[in-house]
């Protein structure tokens, strides 16, 4: 099983889409001469990108079991009503004490957070930090401002695999 590899290409995604933006951007921003048309586009991308999934995607594995020849799912017992309560009663249940006096949640929670503020810092300051400290519009800063995120998509994939391999 490669879970590694599977979870390091969700993860690829974030990265791929920051590229997309600071590839596509630049064009957009002089195409329209106006930087609020980002917005709109991006935004309209979603909308499109909602539209499918509504349309197509399940709500639980009963739906889906119509749609397939082997019928996996005919073994399940529980309604998509069961499985909520379940997972509320499992909620209810968990050691939420032990939660918040845990070391390693204390950890994932401030790694978790010191990633996003990097993560938010450098997409929003470093196209501020290119014009200001080399005089480059966005437009000329695009590949720099692409390489992070190539970096990291290249690393998280090459982490997941070689993780799979160790595992």
């Amino acid at each position: 099983e490669r879970k590694s590899l599977a979870v390091a290409i969700v993860f690829t995604g974030f990265q791929t889409g920051t590229i997309l933006a600071y590839s596509l951007s630049p064009f957009l921003i002089d195409q329209f001469d106006n930087w609020r048309v980002l917005f709109f586009t991006y935004g309209g991308a979603g909308v499109l990108y909602l539209v499918p999934w509504l349309l197509f995607a399940q709500d639980s594995p009963y739906m889906v079991a119509e749609t397939t020849e082997t019928n996996e799912f005919d073994k399940a017992e529980d309604s998509f009503a069961n499985a909520l309560a379940d997972a509320k009663e499992a909620l209810a249940a968990a050691p939420w004490g032990g939660f918040v006096s845990s070391k390693g949640v204390w950890a994932m929670f401030l790694a978790h957070a010191a990633n996003n503020w990097g993560l938010y810092n450098n997409l929003s300051w470093t196209p501020t930090f290119y014009s200001e400290q080399y005089g480059l519009n966005v437009k000329e800063s695009a590949l720099l401002l692409c390489i992070p995120s190539i970096a990291g998509a290249i690393c998280g994939l090459s982490a997941g695999k070689i993780a799979d391999k160790v595992i």
